[in-house]
């Protein structure tokens, strides 16, 4: 089994305009710039650089996000072509339809993580995608954000996705909601809520999202095993790195020299966003690594 791993960035354009997402003022103050971010890079770049790092490195496994992924032109056809390469993993809303998307897909190369969202979806029609994707099947796992005013939408929301046999788990709202700050600001029964949530996965490394534990200066493998391609092409080693004052990409997928860092470096960043990143950080025991469901 592959341990490279790989976070893309398809597309930074959306059909939903949830309250709690991060490019909510991306779309508000330059709308063309963020939705138009992956027209610099075509399909056949993508294709031809995946078809590169598979003959220099091996078979990534690798999770597409966006943005949603299904507003990318053409997205199905490229997912085929890639998924020969490497294994994919494909975090969606679900808003399009289930059976566009399992008519050309490989169950046994593809896999699907999906995002409830309550302002735009109703649970019960959440659920039966999900359980169609499974029914073809796919490896399906569900996730939700535990913005302050649905907290409780969500238990509704995990206990009928769990007792169907759909896994899911809540990541932590990070950000301001009336004036208090989170994650730091979830009441300690929701805190042990969200732990519970995560119950088969490794509460060491969710702690990087709940209990804001620092990863700055510590060695982590995001550039060697790891790293996060962005929609016009651009690679860095972890979402943290990017955002650090001055900090420079490893490359650019038109870079037909691209190489991987040759081993571990300390993080750059104060704060750990990812499970995909944080599991690569030095502390976090073998036992208790987030494989998010690899």
């Amino acid at each position: 089994m592959s341990s490279l791993f790989c976070s893309w960035e398809i597309i930074h354009a959306c059909n939903f305009r949830c309250p709690y997402c991060f490019f909510i003022k991306c779309w508000e103050s330059a709308p063309e710039d963020t939705n138009t971010r992956h027209a610099g890079c075509s399909s056949e770049d993508w294709l031809a650089f995946w078809s590169r790092i598979h003959g220099s490195s091996g078979s990534f496994k690798i999770e597409i996000t966006g943005g949603e992924p299904f507003l990318y032109p053409g997205f199905i056809p490229l997912v085929e072509k890639i998924s020969r390469l490497h294994l994919l993993r494909i975090i969606t809303n679900l808003s399009a339809p289930v059976s566009g998307i399992v008519e050309r897909l490989d169950p046994q190369r593809v896999r699907f993580h999906s995002s409830f969202h309550p302002h735009f979806a109703k649970i019960e029609d959440f659920l039966d995608k999900n359980l169609a994707l499974r029914a073809r099947g796919f490896h399906v796992t569900t996730t939700a954000v535990a913005y302050p005013p649905i907290f409780d939408q969500l238990r509704h929301a995990c206990d009928l996705l769990q007792s169907s046999g759909i896994p899911f788990w809540v990541a932590p709202y990070q950000g301001t909601y009336e004036g208090v700050s989170y994650p730091e600001g979830f009441t300690d029964e929701q805190r042990a809520w969200l732990y519970a949530s995560h119950a088969a996965e490794s509460r060491r490394a969710f702690a990087y999202g709940v209990e804001v534990l620092r990863p700055l200066g510590k060695l982590c493998a995001a550039g060697q095993k790891y790293f996060r391609a962005y929609p016009d092409g651009w690679i860095h080693r972890c979402s943290g790195a990017k955002d650090v004052p001055g900090a420079k990409a490893m490359g650019n997928i038109k870079d037909p020299d691209f190489q991987m860092l040759s081993a571990p470096s300390p993080c750059p960043a104060a704060r750990c966003f990812s499970p995909m990143e944080y599991h690569h950080l030095g502390d976090v025991a073998e036992k208790d690594r987030w494989r998010f469901g690899w």
